[in-house]
């Protein structure tokens, strides 16, 4: 009988996954054993689990550490980036419509440097809820608007990269691209549409580089 619970715990080791009963047995399987039998692998099972949710705790918390020591590296490299950085680019984004916010939206203005990557928050009109986020980025060729970035990614406020390519060349979601000007020293406003993942019409995107 203990061979029988051993090969039991090695199938559910291999399959590392569960039926409704213990051990991963069937219906059938489990109605055919006595009470004794029954109590004993549902033991087994919940110290199978409690190992199993042991393990996934540890992964979440490695996960979480990662993630806090990236975020706490890219705000260095921004603070050194606004620190030295020649130029800011002031940008404002009004009207239109994003995700279907047909009750409108709210985007504090904000600055950003050549080479960073931000996140925005999308807020409800006349609230302080966020809706969702969208992603800008500065670069020597242009701004961006509306990047798709990696779920590793996707926590963090800022970040450097000089290679923004990365995050949409294999992707199906393109940003749109505001290509740079010397207008934008004298202030520019623009009027632009880019559906796919964030679904924005008409937006008045306004740019003034300092």
């Amino acid at each position: 009988m203990r061979l029988f619970y051993l090969l039991i715990i090695l199938t559910l080791f291999l399959k590392g996954c569960f039926s409704s009963y213990p051990m991963n047995l069937t219906k059938e399987e489990y109605q055919q054993l006595n009470l004794q039998d029954r109590l004993i692998l549902k033991e087994k099972q919940a110290q199978l689990d409690n190992k199993l949710r042991i393990q996934r705790v540890k992964k979440e918390q490695e996960a979480n550490k990662q993630a806090h020591e990236l975020a706490l590296i890219e705000s260095k490299k921004v603070e050194k980036l606004y620190k030295r950085s020649p130029e800011k680019l002031f940008v404002s984004i009004t009207q239109g419509e994003i995700k279907q916010l047909k009750k409108g939206y709210f985007i504090k203005p904000f600055e950003i440097v050549p080479y960073e990557v931000k996140r925005l928050n999308v807020y409800r009109k006349n609230s302080n809820r966020v809706h969702h986020n969208i992603w800008v980025s500065f670069q020597p060729e242009g701004f961006y608007i509306g990047l798709y970035l990696p779920k590793q990614l996707q926590h963090l406020n800022s970040f450097v990269t000089a290679n923004i390519e990365e995050f949409f060349t294999n992707s199906y979601y393109h940003p749109y691209v505001i290509p740079r000007s010397q207008k934008w020293y004298f202030d520019r406003t623009y009027n632009i549409t880019f559906k796919q993942h964030y679904e924005a019409k008409n937006l008045k995107v306004k740019l003034y580089l300092i």
